[in-house]
């Protein structure tokens, strides 16, 4: 090799050695940055020279509303991710298998967070819920919760210092109309016609103690020490200390002479019930009278299902029809 080519060489690697850690530091700050931008927020220049993230906050539509400046050195900003705690109890609540953030509600307020690392984001930092109008923090909560498909009357289930009580937003107010004060509280699988979950009940539980309440934390049944399951407006499903289910009506009073079950689903007015010979079958809860024809074999639960029609039910066990058309 001549020394001209030689001394180009040299000089391609002296390059290489300067520029080629730059542009390694480059594509990590973008990746790093991307996060940001591409799944949370965007970034335009700020003071100093350091990125602000700006967090555009848009209507149903796509229409801007206005924008959320994340705070100096944040990572992570975007929407707050719904809260699901139902399944660390037995309540039949809507699961649609999925953990979604909640958007802007009502075009005027947003639950935001802002972390420094994924964990902080996801998991341990206050949600704060802003109102998009007077560009101001409301309120900060440590979780939130809509079931993905939305409580009616624009509630919340919030959670505030360890404890859960009711918000509701609408575009002139964000009210706490049940104080946090409640272990727990939790809403039955009952939807309106627009995917809603109704919220004329709620279940709640305050130191192991359970009841039924409004959405202003009015009792409507008592108290129990058993695990409420599922409830009507006239009864409710609980679970004793051994797994099996009971029912009561509104008043306290057990029903269906005091048994128990191995499960208990309302079907229509009435109930039915997996009993502990492993058979199925509907049940008037007043009387005691048996609805359906026979008594049904099953090895689980889920083998038994129910085709409604009007006020009409088909039972089927193992996908195959056993009863049709009783009135329920």
């Amino acid at each position: 090799m001549s020394n001209n080519k030689k001394g180009e060489f040299v000089v391609i690697i002296i390059l290489l050695v300067i520029f080629v850690p730059g542009m390694i530091l480059g594509i990590v700050g973008k990746v790093q940055n991307g996060k940001d931008k591409d799944s949370e927020s965007s970034s335009t220049g700020g003071s100093g020279g350091l990125p602000t993230n700006i967090l555009d906050l848009v209507d149903s539509a796509g229409n801007y509303l206005g924008a959320y400046i994340c705070n100096d050195g944040v990572v992570y900003c975007g929407f707050a991710y719904e809260t699901i705690d139902d399944s660390t109890y037995h309540l039949d609540y809507y699961d649609d298998g999925n953990i979604e953030t909640i958007g802007v509600i009502a075009n005027t307020y947003a639950f935001i967070v802002e972390g420094t690392t994924e964990e902080e984001y996801y998991r341990s930092a206050p949600i704060k819920l802003y109102n998009i109008i007077n560009q101001e923090t409301v309120m900060e909560l440590e979780a939130v919760k809509n079931y993905t498909a939305g409580i009616e009357g624009g509630m919340f289930i919030v959670k505030q210092n360890g404890k859960w009580g009711i918000l509701v937003l609408n575009t002139t107010s964000a009210s706490l109309i049940l104080e946090p004060s409640y272990d727990y509280i939790g809403l039955a699988n009952v939807r309106n016609t627009d995917g809603s979950i109704i919220s004329d009940e709620f279940v709640a539980m305050s130191g192991g103690s359970w009841s039924i309440i409004n959405s202003t934390g009015e009792s409507l049944f008592g108290s129990l020490n058993n695990e409420i399951v599922d409830y009507n407006g006239q009864n409710v499903i609980a679970l004793n200390s051994v797994g099996k289910q009971i029912l009561y009506s509104y008043s306290g009073t057990q029903l269906l002479s005091g048994n128990v079950y191995n499960k208990i689903i309302f079907v229509g007015r009435y109930v039915g019930v997996f009993d502990n010979s492993n058979q199925f079958y509907i049940i008037d809860q007043n009387t005691d009278q048996q609805i359906t024809t026979n008594r049904y074999d099953y090895a689980n639960t889920s083998d038994v299902t129910l085709d409604y029609q009007d006020n009409r039910v088909t039972i089927k066990v193992n996908g195959e029809v056993v009863e049709s058309n009783v009135n329920v």
